[in-house]
Parts: structure tokens; sequence; C-alpha cells
């Protein structure tokens, strides 16, 4: 009697993982929302170099120095001038070169080598390309394989799309721009992303903050409750405004 009441308890607890399994699949099937179609051509780009106008992206690209956060799980300081970038997260510090991928690896100050190293160089590289993405992917509208298409909708405002065909980690997403259609700032995006299970989701785009060079920067983005912030983002000339004792890139820059 014992075993069969176990057995029992064990098939209705089997039952209810499946319902919920079941239930959570068909809730994300009804939450997916269609890739919406557009134009490709000069209207759409047009509209992608006045977004990229209203962030300042002139301004950005004078930008020598910046520092950001990503949901306070990793630290990012990019040497854009030179094209070196630092990341920490739990006991590891990376420095690396971007276009290389090359660097040095630190846990706990000490410095490691081998296939520990090779590992935590591939995770610092893959935190800064999507942290880096989410700080300022508006001027990368333009970026090699990439294609804009211009939404219009029923409304009459007009949206901007964009699909990267090629580069960063997951090549094939889109990007849906809302754009304030008076100052063409965007105002959210609506993700198809491979490695989300929802598509098109939709994120806001807000507490802009500028750099000292003019730069805008949305410092935070919201879905529902959670919350993706961008830190206290910073920018300065020289590396040395980050680094008083010295230059972490130093042993790098040969």
């Amino acid at each position: 009697m014992a075993r069969s009441a176990v057995l029992r308890g064990l098939a209705v607890i089997g039952i209810i993982i499946l319902v919920l399994v079941v239930a959570g699949g068909i809730y994300l099937y009804t939450q997916n929302k269609p890739l919406p179609t557009g134009e490709a051509g000069e209207a759409a780009d047009n509209l992608a170099v006045e977004m990229m106008d209203a962030v300042n992206k002139s301004a950005w690209d004078s930008t020598n120095i910046v520092r950001w956060s990503f949901r306070e799980s990793h630290e990012h300081t990019w040497d854009k001038e030179r094209d070196f970038a630092q990341v920490k997260w739990d006991e590891f510090v990376v420095n690396f070169h971007v276009k290389t991928k090359e660097g040095e690896v630190y846990e706990a100050g000490k410095l490691l080598e081998g296939e520990k190293k090779k590992e935590l160089l591939g995770a610092a590289y893959s935190y800064w390309v999507n942290d880096g993405f989410w700080l300022n992917a508006v001027v990368k509208a333009f970026d090699p394989g990439t294609t804009r298409y211009l939404i219009k909708n029923e409304d009459g405002s007009e949206d901007l799309l964009v699909t990267y065909g090629s580069g960063g980690l997951t090549p094939g997403d889109s990007y849906l721009w809302k754009l304030d259609q008076e100052t063409k700032r965007p105002l959210s995006w609506q993700v198809w992303a491979s490695n989300l299970p929802v598509k098109g989701m939709e994120f806001t785009w807000e507490s802009w903050k500028e750099l000292h060079t003019g730069a805008l920067i949305a410092s935070n983005h919201m879905i529902g409750s959670l919350e993706i912030n961008m830190g206290k983002v910073e920018s300065a000339d020289s590396i040395q405004t980050f680094f008083p004792d010295g230059d972490p890139f130093l042993s790098l820059d040969k």
C-alpha cells in the first residue's frame, strides 16, 4: 500500500511537471511576435543616419575611453583609441586586445596561463561583445553585414529594422528600433535573437546620459520588472583617468 501510494505520488508529480512544461511552451509560443517586413534602401539608410545623429555618433567616435557595467555583473573599461578592453567579474580581471582577442588573465591577482587562460579570454570577449552592444548598439546600424529596413506603421510613424547577417556572436539577429518621431532618438527596441526564448521581446532605451564628449548613452533598459542597467557610464580622454596607478594595457601595447 505504501509503495503504491509513493508511485501514485510520483506519477502525479510527473504529470504536474509535464503540464507546467507544456504550459510554459505554449505561453512562450503565444508571446512570440512575427518579424516585421519593410523596405531596404535609401529611405531606411537615411532614417538610420538620423537615429545615429540623435545620439551624437560623431561624439561617440571621438570618445577615447569609456567605462560601464552590465547588471552589476561585469565591469568594463574600453580603450577605444587603442582597441584594448578590460573585463572584471568575480575574482577575474582580463585585459585583452579586441581584434586579436589575446591578452592577460588574472584570478585573485595571480596571472594565469594555459587552458584556463584561453577559456577566460573567450568568456571576457563574449561579455564585451554582448554588454557593449547593450551599451550603444545605436551606432552599429551600418556595421558590416547589416541591412536596414524602413518599417511604416498604421499610424503613420516610422521605425527602423536592422538585421545582422554576419558579425557578433549570433549572426542573423534582428532589432526593431522604435523611435521618437521628432528627435529620432530610440525609445525601445524589439529583439529577434537566437539566444532569447521569446521573439520580439521589447526593451526600453531610457535614462540617457551625456558623456563628456557629448555622446548620448541609454544607461537603462526595462522589460516589465526586469532591468538591464549599464551602471555609472563614464568617459575620459586618457586611460590614466581611470587607472592613475598605471596603464593596465601597457604590456599589451607593443
